[in-house]
């Protein structure tokens, strides 16, 4: 039985194997250099993660605080104990609720507009092993 022509990968793979040593050596480098940008993209991916829940966390208080100035509110309008002290009550307990839902989903938002894209330390170690080579 004849063995078939090799494919590009065999041929390429045994021109790897016969080639001299620096060049065994620049395969080594180059495939460390690979191996050394996929661990800081696993990096970035947790540290991404991180800051996403985060920003859902605080999304989630913000939800919570602003749905709470909103059942206080309907709760004090029918549990009001005084007439001359009722608007104060209600106005009081929505504002705090509200206020605070407000200055959640603001830092919220202001966490979001600022953060980094992501994997951009992995997009700027490529461009700069681009240019080394």
């Amino acid at each position: 039985m004849s063995r078939s022509m090799p494919g590009p990968l065999e041929s390429a793979l045994a021109s790897i194997l016969e080639a001299p040593e620096h060049a065994r050596r620049a395969v080594r480098l180059i495939l460390a250099l690979g191996r050394n940008r996929v661990e800081l993209l696993g990096v970035e991916a947790r540290e991404e993660s991180l800051f996403l829940l985060r920003l859902l966390i605080l999304a989630a208080a913000a939800f919570l605080f602003l749905a709470l100035a909103v059942v206080v509110g309907t709760f004090t309008v029918i549990y009001a104990v005084g007439p001359e002290h009722r608007l104060t009550a209600l106005l009081a307990a929505t504002a705090l609720f509200a206020l605070t839902g407000i200055v959640l989903a603001l830092v919220a938002r202001a966490r979001a507009s600022k953060a980094r894209l992501p994997f951009s330390q992995t997009v700027e170690e490529l461009r700069k092993d681009e240019e080394c080579l």
